[in-house]
This record gives C-alpha cells, structure tokens and sequence, in this order.
C-alpha cells in the first residue's frame, strides 16, 4: 500500500497545478489523486464485473494523461452532470452493441447523474463520475471501431494492428452541446461500401423484429397447398425477402398461396430437406424464425470480422475470402467504386489438416517458372515413403535431391532413406511442377504464398479446400499482369515467355501490394441478396463463443505450408 501512495504521489506531481485559490487547489487535487489510483488499480467502484476496467484501462489512461483530472471532470460542471452524460448513456443503453453489463453499466452512472441535479457532487464523486464515463465510452468506441473480440482469441496468426482510437477527441466531440451520440460511435465503423450493405440487411433484421413480423406467420393446422386461399402471407412474404428467398418488390398475393411466394417456401424448406414440397404448414413458421436466427447470427459476425480491419492501406488489397473459394481486388480502398475487374476461383488448404491460416502481408515478388522448395512436412509424410517404395517416382515427377546447402544429391537409397533429415527435395520448373508456372511470394512466416497450379481440374469443383496450404489460382496469368502493370517492361508477350521459359526468375514488385487472406463467411452483394458460404474450418464457431464472452482457444496454424 505504501508503493501505491508513492506512486499515486509522484503521478499528482508530474503535472503542475496552475496557480489557484488553495481550495481549488485541494479540488483538483482530490481528482487528480481519485483518477490516478484507480488507473493503476484498474477498477471503478460504481462499474459491473467488480469494477475491472482492465480491457480499455490503457486506452482510458492514454486519453486522460497524467494528472488530467480535469478532462475527466469535463462530465460534471459546479457538481452537476452536463446534459451530454445523459445523452451519451442513453445512446449506449439503447444501442444493440451494448451487451447487459455495458447497460447496467450506463444506468448506474446516469442514476447519479440524476442525483447530482438535486445535490451537487463533492469532487471525489464527480472524479468518480468522470472517470466512469471515460470507461462507459471507450468500451463503445472499441465495440464500433474494432468489434467486441481480440481477433487472435480466434486467429493465432492474425497480424493486423487494430483501428486507433482517439478516445481524447470522442469525449471532447461528446461534451459538445448538440451532439448525437449514437452519431459519434457510427462514425468510428468502416465505410466500405461492402461493410455498409451488411449493416443494411442486419438493419432490415431488426426492423422485422421490431414490428413482431415473425410472430404472425402463418402456422396452419392443415397443409395449404398452392392455389388455396389463407391468413398470413404478407409477413410471410416480408420474412422470405428479408432471407433473400423472395425478391424484393415481387407482386405477391396476400389473399391466396401461390407463386413467386410458393416458390420462395419452397426454397426455403429445401435448404432444410432437399425432397421437401410447397405445401405451406406449420413446419414452415419455426423453420423461418430460425433460419432468421441463423441470419443475425452471420450478419453479426460478418460486422465484427470487418471491424478487425484496417480502414485504410497503401494501395487496394488483394482479398482471399478462404470460405468463399476466391481472389478478388478490393478497389474500395483506394476509392474505386468496383473490385478493380481481378477475380478469380482459388484452391485453400485441406479443413482437415492443412487449413490456411488467416493473415496479412504484402506481396513483394513474382517468380516466373518456379522450381518447389518441398516443405521438410510433405517430404517427410509424402515423397520419402514414396521414393522408398517406388524407384523411379522421384524421376517420374521431377524430382531431384539437395543437400542443406542446396548441392545437388544422387538418388540413392541411403539418400532417399534421409529424406526430411539432412537430404531435401525440390522440383524442377515446368508444366508438372506443383507450383504450376508462376507464385508470387509474400512475406509471412507460415510459408503461404499464391501459385499456379497444373491440377487445373479442381476448379470445376463447388468445395475447394484441397491444397497443403498455399492459395492456388485459376488465372495466375491475370494476377501476374496485374502486380506488373506499373512495370512497361513486362508485357503480356513478356510474361508469357517468362512463364514458358523453364528457368526460374524472381522478378521484384516496385511497391508492394497488400494481401489479406480473410475468413467471412456471410457477404451481402451489390443488389443486395445475402450469400452464404460453408464454415469449411469451424471458425464461425470458436469466433460466436468469444463473442459471447465463452472460454475458446485460437484455431491451431498449419506447421509447414505448402501447394
């Protein structure tokens, strides 16, 4: 006890008092000191969850400066709360990110803020109240500008810093008469316009449930079939296209059950039952409320995985979306009102035992006609037992034996008996190599990369996560053209020698470019219709679980990375 009251002392003293009447002196003094011990203890006394503060006790802290007591005392004028506290805690008690102890929270200190009406708050209290709101509006901050979770609690390779927070400047905008609060937090979210069209349909959600729309679908005790006449179809028909099912502005009848609204239930059962019918009975209403369940949930994880996103980048990042199976330019970044015209299908690592791991870096280099470095993982599992077994397999795929410092090796049997330990394997470039005819190499220390690939045929396939971990592309002749655009040297007839000239040749990018290989599961599209993809790792999972505030662990990163 005694080491906190020197430190709390020599934390009063950092900042010199102005020169003052000896009572104001004490005053202020009385909040500096309140401030300062609860800042190193990290608690409040009025605050839920035994008043810990430690998730933005460092953001708090940065904002209030040593000695600060003042700004936080901005909240209470002569002992009296100033009319932004109310406001501001009414906006946090009604906002749907506040979870029940943020509006327990909020409620407590706007029960003293009521108080301090009728009886002014002494100093201590009014430090109390002060501090109190820091905390109250940091913890909203953090929810809108970069969602609710630590990405890492879910991605043990995430690497993106989050989005800053200037939790000076919020209170100051706050304590400004006339301000809105819940205005002040919606500004802190991304403005992408992929991110906005995801907070129009949650928005479209929560108006269903305001208006009590699911409780009025219809739930017949007999089978309606179509062309029969029944109660219900206009919420029914507002359910279907709020689920994307129906499309909006469709000529519906309300009076008697038939199509586009019978075609909608029944893509709507068939999600649940492939053989299922159009007959409208009562399975149809509880099916539909939990598919809208299902909905809010994706929504909201869609909102918080962009919410660990930077807002801004050097130039527009080239997106993997792993669940969606595709590549895709995110020009929003840089201002474009398209994706910049580069997509294309991709192959991701196996969900069973090569998951590619979720992560940022810059892609900094192109190597035409790539020889295989084998990660010492596949060498070990794969090539070793198959050279052993067959003689001629390193041969028959290009294979050939190194020593550590790469010296070529004869393939013998004590050799290819010390594959994965001392002897390692590489594949020399051409149409069979596993890296197709080009890769393009980004700095990450799981050995990931994006390359060719000659297994063309797995395209075709819905479900692609099929690779040892690395991202396999469709047209990495597309992806080549793009990176090298601001190189005239490289043309189209460049890169296509380049690709078939057989000889390795590492070519530098002269900027960087961002690439994100990022994990949602749920996008809204221009149009608007919503589109689902399979949770292929079971991140949906553990990420809802943090969310919730449940004990979960990082998803494991693959060891040794590879096609």
């Amino acid at each position: 006890m005694r080491r906190l009251s020197s430190f709390v002392a020599a934390l009063a003293a950092v900042a010199p008092l102005a020169a003052q009447s000896p009572a104001a002196t004490a005053s202020a003094a009385a909040r500096r000191d309140t401030i300062a011990v609860l800042l190193v203890t990290g608690t409040h006394p009025w605050l839920g969850a035994d008043g810990r503060i430690a998730d933005v006790q460092g953001l708090v802290r940065d904002a209030l400066g040593p000695g600060d007591a003042p700004r936080a005392a901005g909240w209470v004028r002569d002992g009296v709360a100033v009319p932004a506290v109310r406001a501001t805690l009414a906006a946090i008690v009604a906002d749907h990110e506040s979870d029940a102890r943020e509006r327990a929270d909020a409620r407590r200190l706007d029960s003293v803020a009521v108080a301090s009406a009728s009886t002014p708050l002494g100093e201590t209290d009014a430090a109390l109240l002060g501090l109190g709101m820091h905390v109250v509006v940091a913890r909203q901050a953090s929810r809108h500008a970069q969602g609710r979770i630590d990405p890492t609690r879910v991605h043990a390779e995430w690497s993106l810093a989050p989005e800053p927070i200037d939790l000076a400047a919020i209170v100051a905008t706050l304590q400004r008469d006339g301000t809105q609060p819940a205005a002040v937090f919606a500004q802190l979210e991304p403005t992408t316009p992929h991110y906005r069209r995801l907070v129009l349909a949650r928005d479209a959600l929560r108006t269903l449930h305001a208006d009590s729309v699911a409780a009025r679908l219809p739930v017949p005790a007999k089978g309606v079939k179509v062309g029969q006449k029944t109660n219900g179809l206009a919420p029914l028909a507002r359910v279907l296209v709020t689920l994307g099912e129906l499309a909006p502005g469709a000529r519906v009848d309300t009076v008697r059950y038939a199509a586009p609204l019978a075609d909608a239930v029944l893509r709507a059962k068939r999600r649940a039952d492939p053989k299922a019918t159009s007959v409208l009975d009562a399975s149809v209403a509880p099916l539909l409320v939990g598919q809208l369940a299902e909905r809010e949930s994706g929504l909201a994880l869609a909102i918080e995985r962009w919410r660990w996103l930077p807002r801004a980048y050097a130039a527009s990042p080239l997106v993997v979306n792993i669940p969606e199976f595709r590549l895709e330019r995110w020009g929003e970044w840089a201002g474009d009102t398209a994706s910049g015209g580069l997509a294309m299908k991709v192959v991701v690592g196996r969900a069973d035992s090569n998951a590619t791991p979720v992560f940022a870096s810059s892609m900094t280099q192109v190597v035409f006609s790539p020889q295989w470095r084998v990660p010492v993982s596949i060498m070990r599992k794969e090539i070793g037992p198959a050279a052993q077994r067959s003689a001629g397999y390193l041969r028959k795929h290009d294979y050939y034996l190194v020593s550590a410092r790469g010296e070529p090796l004869e393939a013998s049997a004590a050799n290819i008996a010390r594959i994965g330990n001392g002897v390692f394997v590489r594949q020399r470039s051409g149409g069979g190599n596993s890296l197709g005819r080009v890769k393009f190499n980004m700095f990450n220390p799981y050995d990931i990369y994006l390359h060719d690939t000659p297994s063309k045929r797995f395209f075709s396939r819905a479900r692609r996560d099929l690779s040892h971990g690395c991202v396999r592309l469709a047209d990495p002749t597309a992806l080549a053209r793009f990176v090298l655009a601001d190189n005239p040297a490289w043309t189209d007839e460049r890169i296509g020698e380049a690709m078939q000239g057989g000889k390795e040749k590492y070519v530098g990018l002269r900027k960087p470019v961002p690439v994100l290989l990022l994990y949602h599961t749920l996008v809204v599209e221009p149009d608007g219709a919503v589109k689902r993809f399979a949770d292929v790792y079971g991140h949906d999972a553990r990420t809802l679980a943090a969310v919730r505030g449940e004990r979960t662990s990082a998803a494991p990163v693959t060891e040794d990375a590879a096609p």
